[in-house]
């Protein structure tokens, strides 16, 4: 089937990639396409996001294995793996996860009641008005 997202998921898993990371004022564009490995463009320049593990499709990387292999030896970029990629997206949804979770209540969110007053007795009770 030509639009099922499972056989684009199955092809994806099936593919191979190479990972990377970018280095803090390096900005290294992502070969043979408009965009950056790991920075974007603001307004003030590149926003370059070191945490990142950015996954290339190994037959982009074979297209330009110079540049790449010229980018990490420059100190441009930083060779990572699978396990780094993995513990990149994990630590990615758990932070997303716990922004969209509401905060636990604590004692000092806890609404005041009113104390009722237990120790009345019954002879308090009937002289009120």
């Amino acid at each position: 089937m030509c639009g099922d997202k499972g056989s684009r998921v199955d092809a994806m898993t099936e593919m191979s990639f190479r990972y990377y990371s970018p280095v803090e004022g390096r900005v290294v564009p992502r070969f043979g396409t408009q965009t950056f490995i790991g920075a974007s463009r603001s307004p003030s320049g590149f926003v370059i996001n070191t945490v990142a593990v950015i996954a290339i499709p190994e037959s982009e990387v074979a297209k330009f294995p110079k540049e790449y292999r010229n980018a990490i030896s420059r100190g441009d970029l930083v060779a990572k793996t699978k396990a780094d990629h993995d513990a990149f997206i994990r630590a990615r949804a758990d932070k997303a996860r716990a922004k969209h979770q509401p905060a636990q209540p604590t004692v000092a969110d806890a609404p005041s009641k009113p104390a009722k007053n237990k120790g009345k007795d019954r002879a308090d009770e009937q002289n009120e008005p």
